[in-house]
């Protein structure tokens, strides 16, 4: 049985500039980004990526107990719909 699969997204090209440029800040690879935000790895935040060895540029701390969210992320995310939009 193998230990990976290949899957294809589709996504708007700002959300990949994004993660892109995530990436690059966090100095990781896409995939490794994208397995984080599936919540596919404990300990890295869902929104951003961020880790204990490697936080957000302006500081964060985990804002949940099962550290998926950091705080940074939880102050934006506050009255934001699933996509990031605000909330009507």
């Amino acid at each position: 049985m193998p230990t990976t699969q290949t899957v294809n997204l589709t996504l708007p090209t700002p959300y990949v500039n994004r993660l892109l440029h995530l990436a690059g800040e966090r100095g990781t690879s896409l995939s490794e980004l994208l397995r984080a935000r599936l919540g596919l790895v404990a300990g890295v935040c869902q929104a951003c990526g961020c880790t204990d060895e490697c936080g957000c540029p302006d500081g964060c701390s985990w804002s949940d107990d099962n550290e998926n969210l950091c705080s940074r992320c939880a102050k934006f995310l506050e009255g934001r719909d699933q996509f990031g939009r605000l909330a009507p």
